[in-house]
């Protein structure tokens, strides 16, 4: 739900930290053990073959994730924290492990959750988002798809 810090119970800031960071890091918590082996299936190729020798680790944050937005007190924080969580993580397995990290920031997308946004939208926020037309998630998810082939 979009709306002002004061109109936004503690118990949706805490269900979007959850959801939007916490199920991000639990995700990869799961994934990396594969990855890092994907990693390393790679390498032994690259050596016969060439190509790239890194597994993909591609985060979805959200313009929100960016810049902070009337309306989005709760949204944007965890949004945030998925830049500071890809650095250091980043940091961690990309030499090593040859685990390349990196996030996207879509901008808005046609979802279900955009509508329903669009319904508890301030008059605020709606003006100085103006009249952008959506991005498909078709569209989103071909490029997340061109970013992860260029490394």
């Amino acid at each position: 739900e979009c709306m002002t810090f004061e109109d936004t119970p503690l118990d949706q800031f805490e269900k979007l930290m959850r959801v939007n960071y916490l199920g991000t890091v639990n995700c990869v918590r799961a994934a990396l053990p594969y990855l890092k082996e994907e990693a390393k299936r790679r390498e032994q190729a690259k050596k016969r073959t060439g190509g790239s020798c890194y597994a993909n680790i591609v985060l979805v944050s959200s313009q929100a994730g960016q810049v902070g937005l009337y309306g989005y007190t709760a949204y944007s924080p965890p949004k945030f924290a998925l830049t500071g969580f890809a650095q250091a993580l980043r940091m961690e397995v990309k030499d090593i492990h040859k685990v390349a990290v990196s996030v996207c920031y879509p901008p808005d997308t046609d979802t279900p959750q955009l509508q329903h946004e669009n319904e508890t939208k301030p008059a605020i926020t709606k003006a100085l988002v103006g009249t952008t037309v959506p991005f498909t998630p078709e569209s989103v998810a071909a490029c997340i798809v061109r970013g992860m082939r260029r490394e």
